[in-house]
Order: C-alpha cells, then sequence, then structure tokens
C-alpha cells in the first residue's frame, strides 16, 4: 500500500510538473490519438514508429500521431521506466505533438553489447540502433532531425555526463551546462563547502601514504577497534562470496547497527564517482584504510565514457 501511494504521488509530480514544462515551451495539449491505459505502454521496447534505424548516425525518432510536422522534440537517454522517462514521452508525444528521440548512453550500449557477447546472441545488438552518435557522428545525426531539440532528459545516472555534453552541443533550449560536480563526490563536497553550507571534512588522497596520514590525523589508529555486528545484522546473501563484498564494514552490512568500542574515531573511504555505496567502505583501522584504497584505486569509473579509473580515492571522518 505504501508502495503504491509512494508510486501514485510521483506520477502525480511528474505530472504537474510536465505540464508545467509545456507551459514553458509555449505548447498546447491536443486531444490524444491513443487511449490513457495504452500510453505508458510504449517504451524502449516497443516498436519505434520514426527513424531509419539501420544507419548507426541515424537519430530512432518517434513522431506523434499527427499530419502535421512536428515543431519541437526531446531526446531521451537511458528511458527505461514507464511510470517516469516513459510516461513523459509518451505525454509529450501524444498530447503535446512533441517528437521523442530515444538513445541509449555509451555506457549502458557499451553494457548491453558486452551481455550479448557473452551471450553470444547477436540479435542482442539491435540495442545498438539506438546508441548516441559519436563525435565524429554527430553533425550528420543532429543535421537529420528535423525540429528543435528543446531539452535532453536523462533516465540513468550513468548518462548524465553525456546528457549534459548533448545539451550544449545541440545547442537545446533548456539546460543549465556542464557541470563535472554533480557526479564527482569531492567536487560536489567542495561546491557545497563554497557556497556556505555545512560539509563534512574531506582529503583526496593520490597514494597510499597520503590515505594513511589522513586516516591517522582524524584519529584512525593502527589496530582499530573491534566492531561487532549486532544481532539485528543482515546476513550475505548466500549467493555471494565473501570476495564479492566490500572490504569495509559498511559493504558488508550497511543496513546493520554497530556495535562500537574504544575511542571511536573511525573514517569512510569511498570512490569520488560511484552508485548504490559501491565500494564505499567503513574504516576502523589503517588495515581497513590501505584494503580499501587498494580495492578502489585502479577500478574503473562510473559511467565513464572514456575508460577513466580511479587514480585516488576520497577519505571523510565517520
Amino acid at each position: 500500500m505504501m508502495l503504491a501511494n509512494g508510486i501514485s504521488t510521483l506520477v502525480l509530480f511528474q505530472i504537474v510538473l510536465f505540464h508545467s514544462v509545456a507551459s514553458a515551451f509555449g505548447l498546447q495539449a491536443r486531444p490524444s490519438s491513443t487511449p490513457l491505459f495504452a500510453i505508458n505502454q510504449r517504451s524502449l521496447g516497443g516498436v519505434l514508429r520514426g527513424g531509419n534505424i539501420d544507419s548507426e548516425v541515424e537519430p530512432c525518432i518517434d513522431f506523434p500521431d499527427s499530419l502535421n510536422e512536428p515543431k519541437h522534440g526531446l531526446l531521451f537517454i537511458d528511458q527505461f521506466c514507464d511510470y517516469h522517462g516513459g510516461y513523459l514521452a509518451a505525454k509529450a508525444r501524444d498530447v503535446y505533438g512533441v517528437a521523442v528521440i530515444n538513445s541509449l548512453s555509451t555506457y549502458v550500449s557499451g553494457y548491453m553489447t558486452l551481455s550479448a557477447k557473452q551471450d553470444g546472441t547477436s540479435e542482442a545488438l539491435s540495442h545498438l540502433k539506438l546508441a548516441v552518435p559519436s563525435p565524429d557522428e554527430l553533425t550528420t545525426w543532429k543535421d537529420k532531425i528535423p525540429f528543435e531539440v528543446l531539452a535532453v532528459i536523462c533516465e540513468s545516472d550513468s548518462g548524465l555526463e553525456e546528457a549534459e555534453l548533448f545539451s550544449e552541443a545541440l545547442n537545446v533550449r533548456y539546460h543549465n551546462g556542464f557541470n563535472p560536480a554533480r557526479r564527482d563526490k569531492f567536487l560536489m563536497n567542495d561546491v557545497l563547502s563554497k557556497k556556505g553550507l555545512r560539509t563534512v571534512r574531506q582529503k583526496m588522497c593520490g597514494s597510499l601514504d597520503e590515505a594513511l596520514e589522513f586516516a591517522t590525523e582524524l584519529g584512525v589508529s593502527a589496530d582499530g577497534d573491534m566492531i561487532e555486528l549486532s544481532e539485528n545484522s543482515f546476513a550475505p546473501s548466500p549467493h555471494s562470496n565473501e570476495s564479492d563484498l566490500n572490504v569495509g564494514k559498511l559493504g558488508r552490512a550497511s543496513n546493520a547497527p554497530l556495535n562500537r568500542s574504544g575511542n571511536g574515531k573511525y573514517c569512510v573511504v569511498k570512490p569520488t564517482r560511484g552508485v548504490a555505496s559501491d565500494d564505499v567502505c567503513f574504516c576502523s583501522s589503517l588495515n581497513d584504510v590501505k584494503d580499501a584504497f587498494e580495492r578502489i584505486k585502479g577500478t574503473s569509473v562510473f559511467g565513464s565514457i572514456k575508460g577513466e579509473k580511479h587514480d585516488s580515492i576520497v577519505s571523510v571522518p565517520y
């Protein structure tokens, strides 16, 4: 019941948001040619009604049901959720007569390609028709869009960088520029601090010596304190191996209350970019800091479209 109420509230919020945006666009609503119950059925998995999908540089356009050519369009990146991106896209197309361009971010497309090749299913590579164009293909791709792109809407965390880059490259009417601080944990904290907001102390550490020195400054001891998980702890999944879990106590039981002892001096070591607390490690000793640093450094940066690797970590007190 709570979930249903939450979803209803989210959908209501999206309706109000979309109608506000539509008003800003100067768009007028028109009767939908599609029954309301069917609007949410259209998604990336459905049949797209426009665009030549045989060419890698051809935008995959979903045109509205209208005899008139649309004057405006929206670019959706990584549109997977029916009650979020799918709902907004359907409303834009079926109510306001706005064309929809569907694309997949380089990160998501690359992951799907790797999975398809591992499974040996070449049919699964059909998603490549939705991949965003490369910088060399962008001009040709852009010239084949017969309307003004008003905005870029991204549904995934991994596609945010490309969404911001495309907003600038396409010179869309509504966007707020390119800002790495929206995705980098260290830069985000630094921006908040400069704006006068209270933030946690932090340090970017490019070497193990730096990480150990900062942890020592925070009072983390060499041996650390014994930290035992309480009886209410969540046990690891039977399908998980201990080696698959994060080194830190947070990774081992992120939702479990801890029975702490000693002086209570701990730190959290984490990558600058990531989601879902991946490789976020609760460290109670310098050895934990060492393990966390070695675990994170050299790993792939989440959402990177250039194959970057983590060359540093972020450490904060706990």
